[in-house]
């Protein structure tokens, strides 16, 4: 089924952000989670850090998994995983399975949602506004943080956290599955000739090193690769630049494209892990200086103690 550049863009900026809400409503989550079992800050926020090392470990392989198959069933894939993580979330119990759901299931279906399989339709199918497409599609992350955020609050506070969290994964997986499967799918060789997106005058290629028509790189709208002559008046100007094609898949698939993408995900997650257990040991020691000062104070409280003696010495 056709699919316009409207509607692949609004797809994926919707489905981001419903999943990147999803996900980062965790720290709503938060409170609810320590004041029920009493766990210690940095035992609960650890979750996210375990989702950051398995995020960084995943990317890469999210990536070789959309260059082979594309990115429509990863990301419907994701879809389903994230959806489920977050009803599963509504079991919890204990700390396995804080980390179970949310550091390991919801990381799973984040990265088969995010920008990695997003990142490489979108290059696939657009070649002349390609940063503008992208731009648009990945702003629905931070719209869907704004939103889901304070619906998650509300939820909350209107029923219980448990409830919370089944509903927005039954929601997400009601709305975003269908909304996925209609609106997403991978370009094919035949769409290289459509016209859409790119219709720049090329020079015919020629010679060995010529790619068969519309399997430039990527395979997207407009065959971006190959040879390209400059605009001119008449197709006069110099003489065409050669482009070598990139290795393909059948299809016209790029071999490398969402592996690189993916690869650049580590640095980030790695220098993210520790970070909650680092910004809990202040409040820590804290915590502990002041339940020594209240053994202290009771200690100078009791018969016999000299701890008032330092109070009658100032009145003094």
């Amino acid at each position: 089924m056709p699919v316009s550049a409207a509607v692949l863009v609004s797809v994926v900026w919707a489905t981001l952000a419903v999943a990147y809400g999803l996900f980062f409503s965790f720290s709503v989550f938060f409170v609810p989670l320590i004041e029920e079992f009493r766990w210690s800050r940095g035992l609960t926020a650890g979750a996210m850090s375990v989702s950051a090392i398995v995020q960084g470990l995943c990317a890469p392989l999210a990536g070789v998994v959309a260059d082979r198959f594309g990115s429509r069933p990863v990301i419907v894939g994701g879809v389903v995983v994230l959806a489920g993580a977050s009803m599963l979330a509504a079991t919890i119990h204990a700390p396995w399975q804080l980390y179970l759901y949310t550091g390991v299931l919801g990381a799973l279906g984040l990265v088969a949602v995010g920008w990695v399989p997003t990142g490489l339709l979108l290059s696939r199918w657009f070649s002349a506004r390609r940063g503008r497409m992208a731009g648009i599609a990945f702003s629905g992350m931070g719209f869907g943080v704004f939103v889901i955020g304070p619906l998650t609050q509300w939820l909350i506070a209107t029923t219980t956290w448990r409830t919370a969290s089944f509903l927005l994964g039954l929601a997400t997986l009601i709305l975003l599955l269908p909304l996925v499967l209609w609106g997403i799918r991978d370009p094919t060789p035949a769409d290289a000739h459509s016209g859409r997106d790119d219709a720049r005058p090329r020079a015919t290629p020629t010679g060995p090193s010529a790619a068969p028509a519309g399997e430039g790189r990527g395979g997207g709208v407009g065959g971006w690769g190959g040879w390209h002559r400059p605009e001119g008046a008449g197709g006069a100007g110099p003489p065409p630049t050669p482009h070598p094609p990139a290795p393909t898949l059948a299809g016209g698939r790029s071999t490398g494209a969402g592996r690189c993408r993916s690869r650049t995900g580590v640095v980030p997650a790695a220098m993210g892990v520790g970070w909650s257990w680092i910004a809990d040991a202040p409040q820590d020691e804290r915590e502990q200086q002041y339940q020594g000062g209240e053994a202290e104070e009771e200690a100078g409280g009791a018969p016999g103690g000299g701890g008032d003696q330092p109070l009658r010495e100032g009145a003094d």
